[in-house]
């Protein structure tokens, strides 16, 4: 009995230490875990239809739960543990309760705690030093991330009353607390250069089209730094490039057009050198689309000769599209392009949704965003503010 007591315990530290050597160990003990609910680990970094984004994945048996999994590389990612062991039939989905961290080959615990009668919330520690650096991090941008979850909840609150003019209101301050939260994380990126964080966080901003110049794109890559994880350094290289061809200031691509009688036109022979232009790609189909045009409008009554706008629907039927243009009455030139020309606006523009809104200037991608958001950047073009 007592050679057994002394045996046992190290053996298990043992095995505990093997396992953090050569893999990650997370576990979980509490009376809110269902039994036989199961729990993944996913890769944040890579898309669902990667078979590397399920990481690891457990079931609780007596109340707890553990998951073993291996990693090469220090991965951010998110641990779910469901709440219940049957899908919910209006959702079609298993609830679940969530948390981020960064999971290298390590030992970390989960926590689970009650915020009054339903609510649960889920928190993972760890003395890995990559997790000590994540959770630093969120200490850091909480208060920003917490302005913009709390803007964009006051939008949609039933305080609120959904006038246009509280509208705009609202989507100025969802803008703003993005747009300091996302200066927060550059600023954090270029004080941990080359860590996990810097890396993960330059793919993140470099996901869009047309949010910034070729210097700025520079200037992200710099603070990003050089990792030795080869699949998050081919991410890395692979969104630099995409923020490259689809980056501020790059010349426009040509494209056929037509107009509602057939007419074959070149998107080029309607840009002109001395003016701002404005383009909206949108469809007959696309609610949000139809829901900006006012918006689209309100620039054309503003601006006027100082600013061209150009509406481009994608609709697969000319029917659709024509009656679409009789229904909302835009007094500005109207297009099609053809189904063989759509590879372009994919390629070259990186049109992946609509509305796609930019700006032409000079003969150089200028502006890109929603129209509202565009006013300002338009008026520093034609010279009516100072830049």
């Amino acid at each position: 009995m007592h050679i057994k007591q002394l045996i046992i315990p190290g053996l298990w530290a043992f095995a505990t230490q093997s396992m953090a050597q050569n893999g990650f160990v997370i576990t979980c003990e509490s009376p809110d875990l269902v039994e036989n609910a199961k729990a993944y680990v996913y890769n944040q970094e890579v898309t669902q239809e990667n078979p590397g984004f399920v990481l690891a994945e457990g079931a609780v048996a007596n109340g707890k739960l553990r998951i073993e999994g291996h990693t090469a590389y220090p991965v951010m990612a998110m641990i779910a543990i469901n709440t219940d062991t049957v899908a919910v039939k209006d959702w079609g989905v298993i609830p679940r309760i969530s948390a981020d961290f960064v999971v290298d080959n390590a030992e970390y615990k989960a926590f689970i705690q009650k915020e009054g009668e339903k609510q649960l919330n889920l928190t993972i520690t760890s003395e890995c030093p990559e997790q000590q650096r994540y959770e630093q991090y969120e200490k850091e941008i909480a208060p920003f991330a917490k302005a913009y979850s709390d803007a964009l909840t006051a939008k949609w609150g039933d305080e609120m009353e959904s006038t246009e003019e509280n509208i705009d209101k609202a989507d100025k301050r969802i803008d703003d607390a993005e747009a300091r939260q996302d200066s927060a994380e550059m600023a954090y990126m270029a004080r941990h250069t080359g860590e996990t964080l810097a890396t993960y966080l330059a793919v993140k901003h470099l996901a869009g089209v047309y949010q910034y110049t070729q210097e700025e794109i520079d200037g992200i890559e710099r603070a990003a730094g050089t990792t030795p994880d080869t699949a998050r350094a081919a991410r890395l290289q692979k969104a630099l490039q995409r923020a490259r061809k689809h980056a501020l200031g790059t010349p426009f691509s040509d494209f056929g057009m037509v107009d509602s009688t057939g007419a074959k036109r070149m998107f080029s022979s309607l840009v002109p050198q001395d003016k701002p232009v404005l383009v909206d790609i949108w469809a007959s189909w696309c609610g949000p689309c139809r829901s900006a045009i006012p918006k689209v409008r309100a620039l054309h009554e503003k601006y006027g000769d100082k600013l061209d706008v150009l509406s481009i629907s994608v609709d697969e039927k000319r029917a659709d599209w024509i009656k679409a243009m009789q229904e909302e009455q835009m007094p500005w030139s109207q297009w099609l392009v053809p189904s063989e020309q759509m590879g372009i606006l994919a390629d070259k523009y990186g049109v992946e949704f609509i509305p796609f809104v930019f700006v032409v200037h000079e003969g150089k991608i200028a502006a890109f965003g929603h129209p509202k958001t565009l006013d300002a950047k338009i008026a520093r073009m034609i010279g009516e503010i100072n830049p």
